[in-house]
Protein backbone atom coordinates (compact mmCIF):
# COMPACT_ATOMS: atom_id res chain seq x y z
CA UNK A 1 0.00 0.00 0.00
CA UNK A 2 0.97 3.61 -1.11
CA UNK A 3 1.53 6.19 1.70
CA UNK A 4 0.26 9.39 0.79
CA UNK A 5 0.96 13.32 1.65
CA UNK A 6 -1.07 16.22 2.05
CA UNK A 7 -1.36 18.85 -0.32
CA UNK A 8 0.61 21.40 1.61
CA UNK A 9 3.10 18.77 2.28
CA UNK A 10 3.41 18.23 -1.13
CA UNK A 11 3.33 21.82 -2.53
CA UNK A 12 6.12 23.05 0.22
CA UNK A 13 8.40 20.19 -1.14
CA UNK A 14 8.19 20.29 -4.72
CA UNK A 15 6.57 23.91 -5.39
CA UNK A 16 8.24 26.92 -3.57
CA UNK A 17 8.98 29.51 -5.06
CA UNK A 18 11.20 30.89 -3.00
CA UNK A 19 13.00 27.97 -1.01
CA UNK A 20 14.02 28.53 2.74
CA UNK A 21 14.48 26.07 4.47
CA UNK A 22 15.22 22.53 3.44
CA UNK A 23 17.20 21.45 0.63
CA UNK A 24 16.05 18.37 -1.02
CA UNK A 25 13.09 16.09 -0.86
CA UNK A 26 12.90 12.38 -2.01
CA UNK A 27 10.53 9.64 -2.96
CA UNK A 28 11.02 6.60 -1.77
CA UNK A 29 9.04 3.63 -2.30
CA UNK A 30 8.30 4.03 -6.04
CA UNK A 31 6.63 1.71 -7.86
CA UNK A 32 6.99 0.55 -11.45
CA UNK A 33 3.75 1.44 -13.35
CA UNK A 34 4.02 -0.66 -16.65
CA UNK A 35 6.85 -1.31 -19.00
CA UNK A 36 6.19 -0.12 -22.49
CA UNK A 37 7.52 1.41 -26.12
CA UNK A 38 5.55 4.90 -25.16
CA UNK A 39 7.23 8.02 -25.29
CA UNK A 40 4.25 10.77 -25.11
CA UNK A 41 7.55 13.14 -25.63
CA UNK A 42 9.28 11.76 -29.03
CA UNK A 43 6.42 9.54 -30.26
CA UNK A 44 3.07 11.00 -29.30
CA UNK A 45 0.03 9.20 -30.45
CA UNK A 46 2.14 6.33 -31.83
CA UNK A 47 4.55 3.96 -30.78
CA UNK A 48 7.90 4.82 -28.95
CA UNK A 49 11.05 3.83 -30.27
CA UNK A 50 12.22 1.36 -27.30
CA UNK A 51 10.67 -0.17 -24.09
CA UNK A 52 10.38 2.29 -20.86
CA UNK A 53 10.01 1.85 -17.48
CA UNK A 54 7.26 4.68 -16.59
CA UNK A 55 6.69 6.21 -12.92
CA UNK A 56 4.22 8.34 -11.77
CA UNK A 57 1.09 8.97 -12.79
CA UNK A 58 -1.63 6.54 -14.19
CA UNK A 59 -2.76 7.81 -17.26
CA UNK A 60 0.45 7.55 -18.88
CA UNK A 61 -0.36 6.94 -22.69
CA UNK A 62 0.86 8.17 -26.49
CA UNK A 63 -1.40 11.07 -25.80
CA UNK A 64 -0.53 12.29 -21.88
CA UNK A 65 1.89 14.80 -22.82
CA UNK A 66 -0.46 17.60 -21.69
CA UNK A 67 -0.80 18.84 -18.12
CA UNK A 68 -4.97 18.44 -18.51
CA UNK A 69 -4.79 15.21 -19.27
CA UNK A 70 -1.96 14.48 -16.76
CA UNK A 71 -4.52 15.95 -14.13
CA UNK A 72 -7.17 13.26 -15.32
CA UNK A 73 -4.83 10.26 -13.42
CA UNK A 74 -6.95 8.62 -10.99
CA UNK A 75 -3.40 7.66 -8.85
CA UNK A 76 -0.10 7.45 -8.96
CA UNK A 77 2.84 4.92 -8.70
CA UNK A 78 4.78 7.48 -6.43
CA UNK A 79 4.01 7.95 -2.61
CA UNK A 80 2.64 11.12 -3.54
CA UNK A 81 -0.63 10.77 -5.00
CA UNK A 82 -1.37 14.80 -6.06
CA UNK A 83 1.76 14.70 -8.77
CA UNK A 84 0.45 13.87 -11.77
CA UNK A 85 4.19 13.46 -12.96
CA UNK A 86 5.42 11.19 -14.78
CA UNK A 87 9.05 10.08 -15.25
CA UNK A 88 10.69 7.29 -17.65
CA UNK A 89 13.70 5.35 -18.41
CA UNK A 90 15.04 3.05 -20.79
CA UNK A 91 14.40 -0.69 -19.17
CA UNK A 92 17.47 -2.49 -18.61
CA UNK A 93 17.31 -6.13 -19.91
CA UNK A 94 19.77 -9.08 -18.35
CA UNK A 95 21.29 -10.72 -21.35
CA UNK A 96 21.26 -14.53 -20.90
CA UNK A 97 24.06 -14.64 -23.66
CA UNK A 98 21.99 -16.87 -26.00
CA UNK A 99 20.19 -14.61 -28.01
CA UNK A 100 17.47 -14.38 -25.73
CA UNK A 101 16.78 -11.20 -22.70
CA UNK A 102 14.76 -10.62 -20.06
CA UNK A 103 13.61 -7.11 -18.18
CA UNK A 104 15.55 -6.65 -15.05
CA UNK A 105 13.00 -5.61 -12.14
CA UNK A 106 13.96 -2.63 -10.51
CA UNK A 107 13.12 -0.14 -7.58
CA UNK A 108 13.07 3.87 -8.26
CA UNK A 109 13.79 7.03 -5.83
CA UNK A 110 13.30 10.19 -7.21
CA UNK A 111 15.16 13.10 -5.31
CA UNK A 112 13.92 16.81 -6.24
CA UNK A 113 17.03 19.21 -4.83
CA UNK A 114 15.78 22.60 -3.95
CA UNK A 115 18.16 24.98 -2.44
CA UNK A 116 19.93 27.65 -4.81
CA UNK A 117 23.17 25.79 -6.17
CA UNK A 118 25.01 29.34 -5.76
CA UNK A 119 23.37 30.72 -2.58
CA UNK A 120 21.53 33.54 -4.11
CA UNK A 121 19.86 32.37 -7.33
CA UNK A 122 15.75 31.23 -6.26
CA UNK A 123 14.71 28.05 -7.56
CA UNK A 124 11.19 28.63 -9.25
CA UNK A 125 8.14 26.17 -9.64
CA UNK A 126 8.24 23.98 -12.57
CA UNK A 127 5.76 25.76 -15.19
CA UNK A 128 2.78 23.55 -15.49
CA UNK A 129 3.29 20.39 -18.16
CA UNK A 130 6.84 21.76 -17.86
CA UNK A 131 9.33 18.93 -20.02
CA UNK A 132 12.56 17.88 -18.92
CA UNK A 133 15.22 14.88 -20.09
CA UNK A 134 18.33 14.08 -18.42
CA UNK A 135 21.08 11.80 -19.64
CA UNK A 136 23.31 10.81 -23.13
CA UNK A 137 22.70 9.03 -26.22
CA UNK A 138 25.97 8.15 -27.56
CA UNK A 139 27.07 4.33 -27.94
CA UNK A 140 30.48 4.30 -27.73
CA UNK A 141 32.62 5.36 -24.71
CA UNK A 142 34.42 9.07 -25.72
CA UNK A 143 37.65 9.88 -24.54
CA UNK A 144 36.01 13.20 -22.77
CA UNK A 145 32.29 12.96 -21.85
CA UNK A 146 29.81 15.95 -22.67
CA UNK A 147 27.66 17.15 -20.04
CA UNK A 148 24.57 15.07 -21.11
CA UNK A 149 26.94 11.47 -20.20
CA UNK A 150 28.33 13.01 -17.27
CA UNK A 151 24.99 13.39 -16.05
CA UNK A 152 24.83 9.12 -15.87
CA UNK A 153 26.19 7.52 -12.77
CA UNK A 154 26.01 3.68 -12.91
CA UNK A 155 27.69 1.67 -10.05
CA UNK A 156 27.33 -1.02 -8.29
CA UNK A 157 23.96 -2.31 -5.68
CA UNK A 158 26.24 -2.25 -2.79
CA UNK A 159 24.11 -5.13 -0.24
CA UNK A 160 22.04 -6.64 -2.95
CA UNK A 161 21.71 -10.22 -2.46
CA UNK A 162 20.87 -12.55 -5.97
CA UNK A 163 17.54 -12.98 -5.95
CA UNK A 164 16.41 -10.05 -3.67
CA UNK A 165 15.04 -6.28 -4.16
CA UNK A 166 17.49 -4.68 -0.90
CA UNK A 167 20.47 -2.62 -2.31
CA UNK A 168 22.50 0.39 -1.37
CA UNK A 169 24.39 3.22 -2.39
CA UNK A 170 26.67 2.90 -5.65
CA UNK A 171 29.63 2.77 -5.29
CA UNK A 172 32.59 2.91 -8.46
CA UNK A 173 30.55 5.62 -10.45
CA UNK A 174 30.83 5.30 -14.10
CA UNK A 175 28.95 6.60 -16.77
CA UNK A 176 29.15 3.29 -18.07
CA UNK A 177 26.78 -0.13 -17.27
CA UNK A 178 29.12 -1.94 -14.80
CA UNK A 179 29.68 -5.47 -15.73
CA UNK A 180 31.62 -6.00 -12.62
CA UNK A 181 28.24 -6.24 -10.24
CA UNK A 182 27.44 -9.46 -9.77
CA UNK A 183 24.79 -8.48 -7.38
CA UNK A 184 22.86 -6.31 -10.01
CA UNK A 185 23.55 -2.25 -10.71
CA UNK A 186 21.91 0.54 -10.25
CA UNK A 187 22.41 4.12 -12.64
CA UNK A 188 21.18 7.72 -11.06
CA UNK A 189 20.48 10.58 -14.41
CA UNK A 190 20.88 14.03 -13.46
CA UNK A 191 17.69 16.18 -15.26
CA UNK A 192 17.90 19.26 -16.89
CA UNK A 193 17.68 22.38 -14.77
CA UNK A 194 17.87 25.46 -16.25
CA UNK A 195 15.94 27.27 -18.80
CA UNK A 196 16.21 30.66 -20.81
CA UNK A 197 14.78 34.06 -19.50
CA UNK A 198 12.18 34.20 -22.24
CA UNK A 199 8.95 32.56 -21.71
CA UNK A 200 9.23 28.69 -22.94
CA UNK A 201 6.38 26.69 -24.22
CA UNK A 202 5.62 23.66 -21.83
CA UNK A 203 4.59 21.28 -24.65
CA UNK A 204 8.35 22.17 -25.85
CA UNK A 205 9.76 19.00 -27.27
CA UNK A 206 12.21 16.90 -25.29
CA UNK A 207 14.43 19.57 -23.51
CA UNK A 208 15.95 22.07 -25.96
CA UNK A 209 15.17 24.91 -23.99
CA UNK A 210 16.61 23.48 -21.05
CA UNK A 211 20.62 23.28 -19.96
CA UNK A 212 22.99 21.90 -17.46
CA UNK A 213 24.97 23.95 -14.80
CA UNK A 214 28.22 25.66 -16.66
CA UNK A 215 30.29 23.22 -14.47
CA UNK A 216 28.77 20.05 -15.01
CA UNK A 217 24.91 18.51 -14.39
CA UNK A 218 25.70 18.91 -10.37
CA UNK A 219 27.00 22.44 -10.56
CA UNK A 220 26.58 25.82 -9.43
CA UNK A 221 26.66 28.18 -12.23
CA UNK A 222 23.56 29.35 -13.99
CA UNK A 223 24.73 29.66 -17.91
CA UNK A 224 23.84 33.25 -18.59
CA UNK A 225 21.42 32.25 -21.40
CA UNK A 226 19.54 29.95 -18.91
CA UNK A 227 19.05 32.50 -15.56
CA UNK A 228 16.13 30.57 -14.36
CA UNK A 229 17.02 27.88 -11.87
CA UNK A 230 14.19 24.51 -11.01
CA UNK A 231 14.48 21.84 -8.37
CA UNK A 232 17.51 19.55 -10.18
CA UNK A 233 15.86 16.02 -10.35
CA UNK A 234 17.73 12.87 -9.63
CA UNK A 235 16.52 9.54 -10.53
CA UNK A 236 17.93 6.43 -8.88
CA UNK A 237 16.99 3.19 -10.40
CA UNK A 238 18.48 -0.37 -8.80
CA UNK A 239 18.29 -3.14 -10.56
CA UNK A 240 18.30 -6.61 -9.04
CA UNK A 241 19.04 -10.18 -11.09
CA UNK A 242 16.45 -13.43 -10.24
CA UNK A 243 17.36 -16.49 -9.61
CA UNK A 244 17.15 -16.80 -13.29
CA UNK A 245 19.59 -14.24 -13.80
CA UNK A 246 23.04 -15.57 -12.70
CA UNK A 247 26.16 -13.19 -13.28
CA UNK A 248 27.89 -14.44 -16.11
CA UNK A 249 31.27 -12.62 -15.37
CA UNK A 250 33.07 -9.28 -15.57
CA UNK A 251 34.19 -9.39 -19.42
CA UNK A 252 30.61 -10.24 -20.44
CA UNK A 253 27.42 -7.56 -21.27
CA UNK A 254 26.04 -8.69 -18.15
CA UNK A 255 22.94 -5.78 -19.03
CA UNK A 256 22.15 -4.25 -21.86
CA UNK A 257 18.81 -1.71 -22.23
CA UNK A 258 16.20 -1.37 -24.01
CA UNK A 259 17.29 0.70 -27.10
CA UNK A 260 20.30 -1.88 -27.81
CA UNK A 261 23.23 -0.09 -25.89
CA UNK A 262 25.05 -2.24 -23.81
CA UNK A 263 27.48 0.52 -22.92
CA UNK A 264 24.78 2.23 -21.06
CA UNK A 265 25.81 5.46 -22.20
CA UNK A 266 22.46 5.76 -23.97
CA UNK A 267 20.93 5.88 -20.56
CA UNK A 268 18.06 9.11 -19.93
CA UNK A 269 15.39 10.01 -17.67
CA UNK A 270 11.92 12.04 -18.80
CA UNK A 271 10.24 13.96 -17.28
CA UNK A 272 6.87 15.44 -17.22
CA UNK A 273 5.54 18.02 -15.00
CA UNK A 274 1.99 17.12 -13.35
CA UNK A 275 1.84 18.71 -10.20
CA UNK A 276 -1.90 20.29 -9.97
CA UNK A 277 -3.20 23.80 -9.65
CA UNK A 278 -4.48 23.27 -6.53
CA UNK A 279 -1.07 21.92 -5.26
CA UNK A 280 0.26 25.49 -6.92
CA UNK A 281 -2.18 27.84 -4.87
CA UNK A 282 -1.84 25.58 -1.71
CA UNK A 283 2.33 27.02 -1.86
CA UNK A 284 1.24 30.24 -2.87
CA UNK A 285 -1.01 30.31 0.37
CA UNK A 286 1.33 28.84 2.83
CA UNK A 287 4.54 30.98 1.80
Amino acid sequence: MLATFSSAVIASALLASSVKAGDHFILSQCRDLSYTRVDPMTNPGGIGPHVHNIVGASIFSPDSGSPDVLQQAKCSSTMIQDDKSNYWSPLVYYNHGNGSYSPMISSTRIYYFLKPLNGTTPVKAFPRGLRMLGGGYADHRPEQYPPRINAIKWGCSAGAVQGQGNGGSLPGQRPYLPNDAPNGCGVLTLVLDFDPEKKIKSNSSRSDHMSYPLDGPNGYNCPASHPNKYPTIFLEHFYFPSENQPYRGPNQDNWILSNGDATGLNMHGDFINGVSLTSFFTIESIN
